[in-house]
């Protein structure tokens, strides 16, 4: 069997586990980037504390290379879902609990031994994570930037990929390729997109536009406009106070963002 067809039948095996969950009624959101650098585990962070004043949310760092949620929320976790692909924890046990007002999964380092399309290590994750998540409300996964397998895996068995994108034609690039990927495994995957780090009198729409011309013509799909969110200083000294936005800075800009997206996004999960 050629590789091509090796992948094929991998990623069609992780939506038939989700297809399995149909009935489950926990909402999961992917957070993705063509590339690193434009505030996409900022956003899924803060999203993630504004749905979980609706409902119990969990949280999963997705990105098995180069975590860093926990840092921005000033925690050092015991546990990650590395040590579940190891087999020394249950799925369960992996879970920090009650932080910020939702549960927490890890991501980790150094895996790059691991040959996804070969193990069933995503296999595992996507079905233990929609038996869990049939607990939650809502699921929020930040995954890694990038094309890796397990940040394919996560943005094809999703009810909603959120591209973040900012107007640098390197992140435009980025985002449409990940796109083409995303409908190269899943066509019917449901994808919106929100600019970040917008300056003022800059116009965010005309960045929307750029990708969706562009997806329009080669990929024959239109992702959905979600929403932008300001270039604020409060988010950089969030991080370095090791803690989401939304606590120290409640009243800014990027905040009153993140909760107009967030009730965009929730009229698909209320």
């Amino acid at each position: 069997m050629d590789k091509l067809q090796t992948q094929m039948d991998y990623f069609q095996s992780l939506i038939a586990i989700r297809d399995s969950f149909l009935e489950d009624s926990c909402y999961k959101i992917a957070i993705a980037s063509g590339k690193g650098g434009v505030g996409k585990s900022n956003f899924a962070l803060n999203l993630a504390i504004t749905l979980a004043e609706k409902c119990k949310m969990l949280l999963l760092d997705g990105d098995p290379g180069l975590a860093d949620l926990n840092i921005m929320m000033g925690i050092n976790p015991t546990a990650h879902w590395g040590m579940f692909i190891e087999g020394s924890l249950d799925f369960k046990e992996i879970v920090e609990k009650d932080i910020y007002g939702l549960d927490f999964i890890h991501g980790f380092s150094g895996v790059s031994s691991i040959n996804w399309v070969q193990s069933d290590a995503m296999q595992r994750i996507i079905r233990s994570l929609h038996t869990l998540g049939k607990e939650y409300g809502c699921t929020v996964i930040d995954v890694g930037a990038g094309l890796s397998e397990p940040t394919i895996a996560f943005t094809t068995t999703v009810d909603l990929v959120v591209l973040v994108l900012n107007k640098e034609l390197t992140s435009l690039a980025d985002a449409y390729g990940t796109l083409k990927t995303i409908r190269k495994w899943n066509p019917y995957q449901k994808v919106g997109v929100v600019v970040n780090s917008v300056e003022p009198g800059e116009e965010p729409m005309k960045v929307y536009e750029n990708i969706c011309m562009v997806s329009e013509q080669f990929l024959g799909i239109k992702p959905e406009y979600l929403g932008h969110l300001p270039f604020d200083r409060a988010v950089s000294a969030s991080i370095l106070k090791q803690k989401p936005v939304i606590e120290c800075f409640p009243k800014s800009a990027y905040v009153t963002q993140v909760r107009a997206i967030a009730q965009t996004i929730g009229k698909n999960i209320f």
